[in-house]
C-alpha cells in the first residue's frame, strides 16, 4: 500500500510539470523584459517568433504555434498552428514591464457556434486568457506583468498562453 501511494504522489509530481521545461532562468530588471529577450524565450518554446514593428513604431512580436508536438494533458494533444501578436508597454528605453499576447479569428461574425453565451462561458471560466468579439473578428487576449521577475516567469507565462490557446481552441470548436 505504501509503495502504491508513494507512486502515485511520484506520478501527481510529474505529470503537473509543465509540458516544456523551462529552458533558463535570470533575473528581470525592475524595468522588465527588451523585445529581443522575448523573441528569444518565444523561439526556445517553438513559436517561431518575428520582431516587426507596429505602424506606431511600437515594436510587435508576431509567432505561431507549433502545427504538432504540444501535450497538455488533454484532448488531441495539438495547438495547430495559431498565429499571434506579442506587444509591450510600460517600457523605459529598451525594458518594457508588460506584455500582451493577442490572437484572433476574422469572419467570426457568421460562425453559428460562436455565440455570446458560449464566449461569456469562456470568460466565466477561465481566468487567464479572455475573449471578445470586436470588428467581426473572435480575439483572445492574455496580459502579463513581467517586471522584477525573473526569466523562468516568463516562460510560464509563454507555456500558459500555448496551453490556454489550445483549450480555447478547443472549447470554441474552431
Amino acid at each position: 500500500m505504501k509503495r502504491v501511494l508513494i507512486s502515485t504522489v511520484a506520478l501527481a509530481a510529474l505529470l503537473a510539470t509543465p509540458a516544456a521545461a523551462l529552458v533558463n532562468s535570470a533575473p528581470l530588471p525592475a524595468e522588465g523584459i527588451t523585445p529581443a529577450e522575448m523573441v528569444n524565450l518565444l523561439a526556445q518554446h517553438h513559436t517561431a517568433p518575428k520582431l516587426t514593428q507596429g505602424s506606431d513604431g511600437r515594436p510587435i512580436i508576431n509567432g505561431r504555434t507549433a502545427d504538432v508536438g504540444f501535450n497538455f494533458g488533454f484532448g488531441d494533444g495539438r495547438a495547430a498552428g495559431v498565429g499571434f501578436d506579442v506587444s509591450f508597454d510600460g517600457c523605459k528605453g529598451d525594458h518594457c514591464r508588460d506584455v500582451f499576447f493577442k490572437a484572433g479569428w476574422s469572419n467570426a461574425k457568421g460562425d453559428a457556434k460562436l455565440t455570446a453565451e458560449k464566449i461569456n462561458q469562456w470568460n466565466a471560466e477561465n481566468k487567464f486568457l479572455h475573449a471578445y468579439v470586436l470588428n467581426n473578428t473572435l480575439w483572445v487576449e492574455m496580459d502579463a506583468r513581467i517586471a522584477r521577475g525573473a526569466t523562468a516567469n516568463v516562460e510560464e507565462y509563454i507555456e500558459l498562453w500555448k496551453q490556454q490557446l489550445h483549450q480555447f481552441k478547443s472549447f470554441m470548436e474552431l
